[in-house]
């Protein structure tokens, strides 16, 4: 359980930083 919540938490990083390279862009 720990390391699925550890994935999830991984993905919507990612997911933040790709909204936040496009709006830099």
């Amino acid at each position: 359980m720990i390391i699925n919540n550890n994935i999830s938490a991984l993905n919507a990083n990612r997911q933040l930083n790709l909204t936040g390279n496009s709006m830099t862009k």
